[in-house]
């Protein structure tokens, strides 16, 4: 049995020795590599992490700086078009005073001027403003507004009367023609 003994003690102290030899060899440099890799996937790279925050800014200026000349472009194109329906309209309010003074010329004589000075009205060029050249009187008591480069120019805008003696009532027609953009700044106006 001391025999025995002796040999399991021998045993007990190999396989602890064998235990402390793979500790030592083989656990704690794998722990010792397993830290060392958590530790560099951990540690900050202060100038890569600059390199990329200032690509990251970058790219976002360059970003809101087109979207900022895109809502750019787009307001001067919308201002533009809103000029333009100002100018349009202006130019329809300038035959008002056509209109006035022909419907009370018809009313009173029963018929058209053959001009504007007939009607009391100065010479075409006389009324030239804005984007209208020259407003004339037409057949029929037509009011003629031709318009110049600032809008379309020749392009003219017409007023047609249609008379009712009976009632005594004018209404006014309008039509365009010389420029497919007045229909869109004068949706009122037929083609």
């Amino acid at each position: 049995m001391k025999q025995f003994a002796i040999t399991l003690a021998a045993a007990l102290l190999g396989v602890l020795a064998a235990l402390l030899l793979y500790d030592h060899f083989v656990v704690q440099p794998r722990a010792a590599a397993q830290a060392d890799a958590l530790t560099k996937a951990t540690e900050v790279n202060l100038a890569k992490a600059r390199t990329e925050a200032d690509n990251i800014a970058g790219n976002l200026d360059a970003s809101i700086e087109r979207s900022v000349s895109g809502a750019r472009e787009a307001l001067d194109a919308q201002a533009a078009e809103q000029d333009k329906r100002r100018l349009a309209t202006d130019a329809l309010s300038r035959a008002a005073m056509f209109k006035v003074a022909l419907s009370e010329f018809y009313v009173s004589t029963g018929k058209w001027p053959a001009n504007a000075q007939e009607a009391g009205l100065g010479p075409a060029e006389s009324f030239a403003d804005g984007a209208v050249s020259r407003i004339d009187v037409g057949a029929n008591g037509a009011v003629i507004v031709t318009l110049n480069g600032t809008l379309a120019a020749g392009a003219k805008i017409r007023l047609h009367p249609d008379a009712n003696l009976q009632s005594g009532t004018i209404n006014w027609r309008c039509s365009t023609e010389g420029a497919e953009a007045l229909r869109r700044y004068l949706p009122a106006c037929k083609g």
